[in-house]
């Protein structure tokens, strides 16, 4: 259950990651994602335990063995979120796995922004960002209630 300040929390969450450096496995799209969660509803997943011991991109990709990161993440999230069908009900604060219009090879996992036409997720070398709905493909979404 989403907390009733949820979206406050949500905007001190950017606020505290906006210097952050990117670092695999502590602020990547998926530890970005997880804290997401985690702070508009104060549950913690066992997903962290299981798939955020990695701190390079090639231990990341020797972790997800032979499954993508959307392979992963359906498998992971099922238990406790809700996939999303029709992508114009999402919410604030929801997860999408996204794939860039401009490279195959790009997925990431980001939220929702307070401003639904854009999502957001850490930037290299520091920081956060925020893309555009216009300039990324969904590809799966999930309702964090």
């Amino acid at each position: 259950m989403r907390y009733k300040d949820c979206y406050q929390r949500l905007h001190n969450l950017w606020l505290s990651k906006s210097n952050e450096p990117f670092k695999w496995g502590k602020h990547d799209c998926v530890a970005l994602a997880l804290q997401a969660i985690e702070t508009i509803t104060d549950k913690k997943y066992p997903f962290r335990e299981k798939y955020m011991r990695y701190n390079s991109f090639k231990t990341a990709c020797r972790l997800l063995g032979e499954k993508t990161l959307q392979q992963q993440l359906v498998v992971a999230l099922k238990p406790f979120f809700d996939e999303v069908v029709d992508r114009r009900n999402l919410q604030t604060g929801d997860l999408v796995l996204l794939k860039s219009k401009y490279s195959e090879k790009w997925n990431a996992l980001a939220i929702v922004d307070l401003c639904p036409s854009g999502f957001i997720l850490p930037s290299k070398p520091c920081g956060i960002t925020r893309i555009e709905r216009k300039n990324a493909i969904i590809t799966k979404a999930w309702h964090i209630a």
